[in-house]
Formats: C-alpha cells, structure tokens, sequence
C-alpha cells in the first residue's frame, strides 16, 4: 500500500515537502507552493 505526507516548512523559506513510499523506498520531492486538493 502506498503512503505519503504532505510537511510544511519554515525555514529557508517557505516550502512543502511531498514524501511518497512505496515497497519500502521513501521519495520526496521540495514543493515551492502546497499542492491542489482537487474536491
């Protein structure tokens, strides 16, 4: 099963990191902006 967080930070500036795991690899990617929440 797939999981992922989405984290906030402060510091340099602003950003979110988006951290995807899949069969026990964990990938993350630095987001300049949060991402769309498609409702």
């Amino acid at each position: 099963m797939q999981q992922y967080v989405i984290l906030r930070h402060d510091f340099p500036e602003v950003h979110w990191d988006l951290m995807l795991e899949e069969a026990g690899v964990l990938k993350t990617w630095r987001l300049p902006e949060p991402p769309a929440i498609d409702a």
